[in-house]
């Protein structure tokens, strides 16, 4: 059983980084991280994921995009706050544009250090796999969506590995 707490992960977008370049640890491709401050809108969403640099899936240049989102959860839970889904709503929207609509996408849902390891693997794959079914209740088709849980195997180095912060799913496109 895990502690319980009163505060709720926040529903803003992550860290005020624009742009990131970082290798991935599992498989060592590149990937350019991107997040943002402010509201979760379809076109700042939409501009985050199309907008590809020049030397993306070239051999040396970035094979993934990802956009960081707090998507907020209750402690301990996968279940979807308004907020969260208000957000998310955004994210469908950007993902039914003209410019998204071939793209394939993996969730990544993310947790704290809080608690046991397998326990945090199983809630960060609830989460994504929530994210996924209201996406997909908004019309994005859900053979374009990938739900993947990693826990707390993927902490943010800005962050204590406590933080709520660490809390997250991220939007990944491979190309």
């Amino acid at each position: 059983m895990r502690p319980s707490r009163t505060t709720l992960a926040t529903s803003t977008v992550l860290v005020a980084l624009v742009f990131s370049l970082r290798a991935d640890a599992a498989s060592g491709q590149q990937r350019l991280r991107r997040s943002m401050e402010g509201p979760v809108t379809r076109e700042a969403v939409t501009r985050s994921l199309a907008l590809l640099p020049d030397d993306a899936g070239d051999p040396g240049g970035p094979s993934e995009v990802s956009l960081m989102l707090r998507i907020e959860f209750a402690f301990d839970s996968a279940e979807l706050t308004v907020r969260a889904m208000r957000n998310l709503d955004g994210v469908a929207s950007a993902l039914n544009d003209p410019t998204l609509t071939t793209a394939q996408l993996t969730l990544e849902g993310h947790t704290d250090a809080t608690g046991p390891e397998d326990y945090n693997l199983r809630l960060s794959e609830r989460r994504a796999e929530a994210v996924v079914t209201h996406l997909a209740g908004r019309g994005v088709a859900r053979a374009r969506l990938r739900a993947v849980g990693f826990g707390a195997d993927r902490l943010l180095p800005a962050y204590p590995p406590t933080d709520d912060r660490q809390r997250r799913v991220e939007i990944v496109r491979t190309f």
